[in-house]
């Protein structure tokens, strides 16, 4: 057979054009898979990039994090995000309570039973793997098979027992060989969490929440160390105890005041150390209000004590206890009681002088020694007048020594108290009118009936306030008084269109002694003692004194108040004011 040579080209065409065919099919296969393994380690980088940078902003964010559970809420967030779980669980020993704290973090609805073989699994691989102290209270908790209680999140549980875990793994959340707690992390799914890739990215958001949980433990220590030292060191008496009112702290100072042991026995004990204050009430309230409590005037034998209770609470702002500030006064009130008779004494000697002073004045100013001319006269009226201040002043300090002693007589009598405060406008009239300030007296429709009160105090207290009012009104501005009934007391107001009182003076101006600025620049003269004197008036007979002065701001005027008038209110009580045995009377 014979074969031409355009067969023979045609046959060896066909073959290569096979060989090409298979070669590119084989360059495009290997093309794909290369493509498809480019695009998984993308994939991968990509992943790798994001948990690279969550671990970054995680370690960002527990920087400044102060709160044990607000740093476990931010590891579960990115958590939440990058790892497919059903259950996370944190167990943490918390040293200060000496408890552990458990958070689980539901991704899927699971039952009671999974939750459970969770709490075991957290326990025994704390009971095996923490150091002493930590592992016998989790080895105590399993002997005793006691639950602890598990702050849940996420999801809700189901009743329904069949999901299982089916996948899981632990890790220590410590640093070195100190185990501060565990995390068990597992799901429903099988074959999970195999791979080391899975767990390290885990271990690592691990080890940056064990350093956050390491130093929040250690300022608390470090905290808890400091306080101690500081308490011991205290001059004030300091005593603490717990939420069952077991004292567990005494200082020095505490233990010399009450003559207790340092601890081991409860607060009960110190109630009959203070029989004249409800310390059991101060106790009970400060716990359930969470505010401080504060009385003084405890004394016990020949000592005086001032004594706070305040609630005690740990760095997640729970009530745990409380505490018992003891501060010894003693020192001051004798020094004030020293303080007190100087000046009770040094005023008696200054009033027989004084008056003698304004006694001979007078006798000049009628002429028993001779005429005298314009000049003398002018000059012996302002020795008079200045004579006739002293005078008052000394009385003023006088009242003050008697009723801060309790050495003030009352002596409450059947009085009406209409014609009572008509009588007082009557003596102020002709002084009041001199000043172009009007009184008015808006007098109850039904006359009230007489009550018990002291009229030499009560007298004091009215004038007071009435003088003040027409003292810093304006010039033609009026000051009115009520009488009103309310309930089981009288309420008698007395309003002025004055100056009124400054916001920042407010809070001072029953102080001993003050006197607001604005009151100084209108009225030179004063002691700055009837309003004090008025408030010990009305707290020594079971009433009140109190005022009111708006603190919008009026135009042009500085300090807020002023400008506005001021309202005083005197309440007395129907049953009147009770007797006290004493020296008879104020100074007048």
């Amino acid at each position: 057979m014979v074969i031409k040579n355009e067969d023979m080209a045609c046959g060896t065409s066909g073959v290569l054009e096979k060989k090409t065919d298979f070669a590119v099919a084989n360059l495009q296969k290997e093309l794909d898979e290369t493509k498809i393994k480019l695009t998984i380690s993308n994939n991968l980088l990509q992943k790798r990039r994001y948990e690279l940078e969550a671990l970054k902003s995680l370690s960002d964010e527990l920087t400044d994090i102060i709160d044990l559970e607000q740093a476990v809420d931010i590891v579960n967030r990115y958590l939440w995000e990058i790892l497919d779980y059903s259950v996370a669980a944190y167990m943490i020993f918390d040293p200060t309570d000496k408890v552990f704290d458990c958070r689980v973090y539901l991704k899927e609805s699971v039952s009671e039973r999974y939750l459970d073989v969770a709490e075991h699994e957290l326990m025994v691989y704390i009971a095996l793997n923490a150091q002493s102290g930590v592992s016998a209270f989790a080895k105590d908790i399993i002997d005793k098979n006691e639950r602890v209680t598990m702050k849940k999140f996420g999801l809700s549980e189901k009743v329904d027992g069949s999901v299982q875990p089916k996948s899981g793994f632990i890790i220590s959340l410590g640093i070195g060989d100190k185990t501060l707690g565990a995390l068990y992390i597992s799901s429903s799914k099988d074959n999970l969490y195999t791979t080391d890739g899975e767990q390290e990215l885990v271990r690592t958001m691990a080890s940056i929440a064990s350093i956050s949980i390491a130093r929040l433990q250690e300022m608390i220590n470090s905290q808890h160390s400091m306080n101690e030292s500081l308490v011991e060191s205290l001059n004030n008496g300091v005593i603490m105890f717990d939420a069952e009112q077991r004292v567990i702290l005494m200082n020095p100072a505490a233990q010399k005041m009450t003559g207790l042991m340092r601890e081991g026995y409860s607060v009960t004990e110190l109630y009959s150390l203070f029989p004249n204050i409800k310390l059991k009430d101060m106790i009970e309230k400060s716990i359930k209000t969470g505010k401080v409590m504060h009385i003084e005037g405890a004394q016990v034998s020949r000592f005086f004590y001032e004594i706070y209770v305040s609630p005690v609470r740990d760095f997640k702002k729970r009530i745990i206890g409380g505490s018992i500030i003891i501060h010894d006064v003693t020192h001051l009130k004798e020094v004030d009681r020293m303080k007190t008779d100087f000046v009770s004494v040094a005023s008696h000697q200054l009033r027989t002088p004084l008056t003698a002073i304004n006694w001979y004045t007078e006798m000049l100013q009628s002429g028993d020694a001779g005429d005298l001319n314009q000049k003398q006269r002018d000059f012996l009226a302002e020795i008079y007048k200045g004579g006739v201040r002293m005078v008052q002043l000394v009385n003023d300090l006088l009242n003050v020594s008697r009723l801060e002693t309790g050495r003030l007589k009352i002596d409450p009598k059947l009085t009406d108290l209409v014609e009572f405060i008509e009588d007082v406008i009557h003596e102020l009239e002709v002084w009041s009118k001199g000043r172009k300030c009007g009184v008015i007296f808006q007098k109850p429709k039904k006359n009230p009936s007489k009550i018990a009160i002291d009229s030499v105090l009560m007298r004091q207290v009215i004038h007071n306030l009435i003088t003040n009012a027409v003292r810093y009104s304006p010039a033609n501005g009026e000051v009115v008084i009520n009488l009103l009934e309310k309930g089981e007391k009288y309420l008698v107001s007395v309003a002025d269109q004055g100056i009124g009182i400054p916001k920042d003076a407010q809070g001072k101006i029953f102080q001993k002694f003050f006197r607001a600025d604005n009151a100084r620049a209108v009225e030179g003269e004063g002691s700055g003692i009837g309003l004090y004197i008025a408030k010990m008036i009305m707290e020594a007979s079971a009433g009140r004194l109190w005022f009111v002065s708006p603190t919008l701001k009026k135009k042009g005027i500085k300090g807020g108040a002023e400008g506005y008038g001021t309202t005083f209110y005197v309440t007395i009580p129907k049953h009147g004011m009770a007797a006290h045995e004493g020296e008879r009377g104020l100074a007048s």
